[in-house]
């Protein structure tokens, strides 16, 4: 999540499911930047993917990212 292009990637799918070349598209950045961000993310399990007809589409897995920021929240105040 380092990565600014990941962030907004998360922040978009937060609201509503959908695939790379929309993504794409809205960010303004290249079709491959966008599928490896939403492979690593979904990898590591920030994202669930989809299969539709003809696009795989995504969203993002609340469960995850919220027990990701307690992580994050808990090693930033010592409460480890």
């Amino acid at each position: 999540i380092s990565d600014r292009n990941k962030f907004e990637i998360l922040r978009r799918l937060s609201k509503e499911q959908s695939y790379g070349q929309k993504l794409a598209d809205e960010l303004d950045c290249h079709t491959g930047n966008v599928s490896r961000n939403l492979t690593t993310l979904w990898k590591e399990g920030f994202l669930i993917r989809k299969e539709g007809e003809n696009r795989v589409y995504y969203e993002t897995d609340p469960k995850r990212l919220a027990a990701f920021l307690r992580e994050v929240y808990d090693l930033l105040t010592g409460e480890v």
